[in-house]
């Protein structure tokens, strides 16, 4: 049981940090080589892959924890 905790918490932290990197990459390197409206898309579309990211790193903790709260109950 602590093994599958474990291995669905290394899923959503590589899942999670590869959106936010994704994000990153979008608003602070890409989104600058353009002008106007897509640079705004760019951004904002980067940002939000960075906060959805960071929300699917802390769904998997949340998992994890309440994954071994059960474990230690029973």
């Amino acid at each position: 049981m602590k093994f599958d905790a474990l291995r669905s918490a290394r899923r959503t932290w590589i899942a999670g940090t590869v959106i936010a990197l994704i994000g990153v990459l979008l608003a602070r390197v890409l989104a600058p080589h353009f002008e106007n409206r897509p640079r705004i898309l760019l951004n904002v579309a980067g940002r939000i892959l960075g906060i959805a990211g960071l929300v699917i790193i802390a769904f998997g903790i949340n998992r994890r924890v309440a994954a071994s709260q059960k474990d230690e109950q029973t």
